[in-house]
């Protein structure tokens, strides 16, 4: 079953049920046809879905890299779990990002710890100058 937002937001939704009880749902702005893929054969799988399972690699790539360094604890608080997960994926685009401007391909965990003294560096200096905590708290 596929469903279309004509102009100026162009977006395909597809309903796809490979399995008896099992619904995938794709919304795609990249695709703007209904097409099946003549190599799924008695499958009949969207184009959309082909197109995602040969693409996905990234996803999984990046949810080893989260898994690996994450800052995710257990809560029972919604707001904090989307935070972390929040810091997770910064973590990583700051790192791609690092990576594509100097050319410095340094470890990830060196990277994130360098990233975090630089980020608290500043808090670290101004509550160094506030004269009434005491030193310890300095």
């Amino acid at each position: 079953m596929f469903a279309w937002r004509i102009d100026p937001n162009k977006c395909l939704l597809t309903s796809y049920v490979p399995k008896k009880n099992k619904n995938v749902l794709m919304l795609s702005t990249f695709h703007e046809d209904d097409d099946i893929d003549p190599e799924s054969r008695e499958q009949m799988k969207p184009s959309v879905i082909t197109f995602y399972n040969l693409t996905k690699g990234a996803v999984d790539v990046v949810d080893r890299m989260k898994a690996e360094y994450s800052v995710t604890r257990v809560s029972n608080r919604w707001p904090l779990t989307i935070f972390c997960a929040l810091l997770n994926i910064a973590g990583i685009n700051s790192q791609i990002i690092y990576f594509s401007n100097t050319n410095n391909k340094i470890l990830r965990r060196l990277y994130l710890t360098d990233l975090a003294k630089q980020l608290s560096k500043p808090h670290i200096i101004r509550r160094s100058k506030v004269t009434s905590l005491s030193i310890p708290l300095r």
